[in-house]
């Protein structure tokens, strides 16, 4: 009941990546767990077979599911090609195939028979060969996931390691059980105990859905908005311990990756402590710091308080913008302006009135200096003199030339 009913909440965010494969994994323990129950309310064999062939519809294709969740959930999508997924799809659906036609060749079971113990009918099985293949590739199939699963979180914060954590805790008890009742180990001999234990992981699936947002948010989103980003973000918990941190807050402030998850801000930023102050007291900061090779650059600090639904602080995030060109344009904006104004004002002098004189036609400054026309425009205009003669003047000047 409570697999199944992590199966339905899960199927309703089918469009999250990984949520519809692991949909169907739960549904396949929900059937498994259905189909043992009526095996094992009955005590003709053939009825007991019959709910055993229901059982595999379940059993058959988990680890299917296994592979295909772990790959779209840790965004490897890349080898979910048809051609991946046929193969992967061979072995599940020979199991269920040989398991239905057992009794033609035995393969899965090379012997049946029905025990009684304390009033109770149980199945006893000769495992065949094939059984064995089904085994081994279902754990090869769940060890394969849980790998990509821990070697995914472990580049990612802690609310995505507890994800993972929540989905590994979940499958354990199934899994040991199913150990022990293949091992004849279990305290009750051909008794599995595997159906049992779903109640146990619906209930912590159910649990870690609800609590830990699963699916709401989820890794390949994380990559997709978080370590592309330009700007730079750092995540703080309520102790100030850096918890997430993308490769644009890497670069901008000089940190190790693999040395800043899980140290606190005061030790990453210590060579800041304006910055420090701000993540304090929530303030947004433009700052000065010294880059790479000592290069002066400009960060603006965003500072976001992290609530959850209920408003209890969750943290903090930390959005570093590297300013410093746009810091660059405006001060060659303002130069750009101040030349202009200066420019502007030497044409002013110019437009007004010009004290000059009636013969030589020298120009007087405002210092009482007489300058000739040419040196008095250029000094306060971008305007340049070339000198030659007009025709009037070449004539009065010069008569036998301009006759020739």
């Amino acid at each position: 009941m409570f697999s199944g009913a992590a199966a339905i909440y899960t199927w309703g965010r089918r469009s999250s990546p990984g949520a519809s494969y692991l949909a169907l994994l739960l549904l396949s323990t929900t059937i498994w767990s259905f189909g043992y129950a009526m095996e094992l309310a009955n005590t003709e064999k053939q009825a007991m077979y019959f709910w055993l062939r229901i059982e595999y519809l379940g059993i058959s294709f988990m680890s299917l599911w296994c592979l295909l969740f772990a790959f779209r959930y840790t965004g490897l999508d890349k080898w979910l090609t048809l051609r991946n997924i046929a193969a992967m799809a061979v072995i599940p659906v020979m199991t269920l195939l040989l398991n239905w036609t057992n009794e033609w060749h035995g393969l899965f079971y090379s012997k049946v028979e029905v025990n009684f113990s304390n009033g109770m009918a149980e199945l006893a099985f000769t495992k065949g060969l094939w059984y064995w293949v089904h085994v081994a590739y279902f754990y090869m199939s769940s060890l394969l996931m849980i790998w990509l699963l821990l070697r995914m979180s472990w580049r990612r914060g802690p609310l995505y390691r507890n994800q993972v954590l929540i989905i590994i805790v979940a499958a354990l008890p199934p899994c040991i059980a199913n150990i022990l009742y293949m091992t004849d180990l279990s305290p009750f001999p051909n008794l599995d105990l595997s159906p049992f234990t779903f109640a146990v992981m619906g209930i912590v699936m159910i649990w870690g859905l609800f609590h830990y947002h699963m699916f709401n948010v989820i890794p390949v989103v994380r990559d997709v908005l978080i370590e592309s980003m330009g700007d730079g973000v750092l995540v703080l918990d309520n102790e100030y311990k850096a918890v997430d941190i993308n490769p644009a807050a890497w670069r901008l402030t000089g940190l190790e990756p693999a040395s800043s998850i899980g140290r606190n801000v005061e030790t990453l930023l210590s060579s800041w402590p304006e910055f420090l102050a701000s993540c304090r007291d929530d303030e947004t900061l433009q700052q000065e710091i010294p880059g790479r090779g000592n290069v002066l650059q400009c960060l603006d600090m965003h500072i976001i308080r992290l609530n959850d639904r209920r408003g209890h602080k969750r943290g903090k995030l930390i959005i570093l913008r590297d300013i410093t060109a746009r810091k660059q344009l405006e001060a060659e904006r303002e130069e750009l302006i101040h030349t202009l104004q200066d420019a502007m004002a030497r044409v002013k002098t110019l437009s007004g009135l010009l004290p000059i004189c009636a013969s030589c036609k020298k120009i007087r400054d405002d210092q009482g200096y007489w300058h000739q026309v040419e040196v008095y425009i250029h000094e306060r205009s971008e305007a340049d003199f070339s000198h030659g003669i007009c025709p009037e003047c070449a004539r009065k000047l010069y008569p036998e030339i301009y006759e020739k």
